[in-house]
């Protein structure tokens, strides 16, 4: 809306030149602000989604969209920034107990930053390997990419497998600080823990449970039932690689079992939302309405008995 801005420091003013919008030029804008983030389909659903948030016009539901937007992933990313910490401390101090140093939180911190997958220029057998820059700018979020970078450990011949399982694992985190919600961080980060192995470390194990039903029921909401053979595939490949009894029994054998309950938990919820609770607005309107034709009876009524005794 503001096309220019003029300020007079000495008036202590500021002129604002703005011209009215129409709706499909807001709807334009506000594309162009969420493919800053998301590919063009999800960003596409983010504008679509603006027609269901309360607002006195299209601008105004704009606005609340965004602010909602904006502090919903500050807070996020804010969280994903200090668990990575709190991860490293814990980690750090198991690590320095048994082996008395601290070359483990050194190289945390630099595959943390200075991982080779996440480079935006890194290639294995001329293919590129970026898994910044594939969910930076080219917004990649499904199954394809969790395959993709669980190849590229085992064929990347610049290192050994377990140190560049330790440079996937930095580059998920880091893109994850960017993308809290990326389906295909979320199960990149599983696996990484699953293989590297969380020892005694309960946070560590948190993150690979929340980040493998997270990551699924996130690409749920895209693919339906077609997540089911994903699960499965992922089921074997840690089946295949992990040692972790935590992962044997929680994921590979009851993970299935889970997402199928939190799935069918969401169908119910967006049932009853859309079903159920218009119906019971609508209720508490007409009694509303009732209730104020009452009202207005009464006081009609005591208005009219005042006029009475005011003509006698």
């Amino acid at each position: 809306m503001v096309e220019d801005v003029t300020i007079d420091y000495l008036s202590q003013t500021y002129e604002l030149k703005i011209r009215k919008r129409t709706e499909e030029e807001f709807k334009h804008f506000m594309l162009d602000f969420f493919m800053k983030y998301y590919s063009l389909e999800q960003a596409s659903k983010k504008v679509e989604q603006i027609d269901d948030q309360k607002g006195r016009n299209y601008l105004d539901k704009c606005l609340g969209f965004l602010t909602a937007f904006v502090y919903d992933n500050l807070e996020k990313k804010r969280f994903r920034a200090i668990e990575d910490m709190r991860v490293a401390c814990e980690d750090s101090i198991v690590h320095q107990e048994t082996e008395h140093n601290d070359k483990w939180l050194k190289e945390f911190i630099h595959l943390y930053f200075n991982s080779k997958y996440a480079r935006h220029d890194y290639e294995v057998n001329g293919e590129c390997y970026s898994l910044s820059k594939d969910t930076d700018e080219y917004g990649k979020e499904d199954f394809d990419t969790v395959l993709k970078y669980i190849e590229v450990v085992s064929i990347d011949n610049s290192g050994i497998e377990v140190d560049n399982l330790k440079h996937l694992y930095g580059a998920t985190l880091l893109c994850l600080r960017a993308h809290p919600d990326n389906a295909s961080l979320l199960l990149l980060l599983t696996y990484c823990i699953a293989l590297l192995g969380a020892g005694n470390n309960e946070t560590l194990k948190s993150n690979a449970l929340n980040g493998y039903v997270d990551g699924f029921m996130s690409l749920y909401e895209r693919e339906k039932s077609k997540i089911w053979k994903y699960v499965d595939r992922f089921n074997d490949i840690l089946a295949l690689k992990t040692k972790e009894e935590f992962i044997k029994e929680d994921l590979i054998k009851n993970g299935k079992e889970a997402l199928m309950l939190f799935i069918h938990e969401k169908n119910f919820n967006d049932f009853t939302g859309k079903y159920v609770n218009p119906d019971n607005d609508k209720d508490n309107d007409k009694d509303n309405d009732k209730d104020n034709e009452k009202d207005n009876e009464k006081d009609n009524e005591k208005d009219n008995n005042k006029n009475n005794d005011k003509n006698k």
